[in-house]
C-alpha cells in the first residue's frame, strides 16, 4: 500500500518534513526508511515542527499598523 503514494513521495522530496501525528503514520515512515535505501525520512509530530519554527518566527520583523488604520 505504501508503494502507491507514500514511498514515491518520500523518495521524491527527501528534504521535506514529514508530519506523522499518528502512531501508524510514524511506524510506516520508520519502516520505509529502514527498508528502502533511497528513503531517508524522519517523521515529526506537528507540534515538534512548529516548535522548531518558533525561534525563526520570533526573529521576523513585526508588521506595524498604518496611521490610517489607527487602533481599533
Amino acid at each position: 500500500m505504501a508503494e502507491n503514494a507514500l514511498a514515491p513521495a518520500l523518495r521524491a522530496a527527501p528534504e521535506t518534513p514529514v508530519i506523522t501525528d499518528g502512531f501508524s503514520c510514524a511506524m510506516s515512515v520508520d519502516h520505509l526508511t529502514a527498508t528502502d535505501p533511497l528513503i531517508n525520512a524522519h517523521g515529526q509530530h506537528l507540534a515538534e515542527l512548529l516548535a522548531q519554527a518558533l525561534p525563526l518566527a520570533q526573529e521576523l520583523p513585526r508588521a506595524q499598523p498604518s496611521p490610517e488604520e489607527g487602533l481599533r
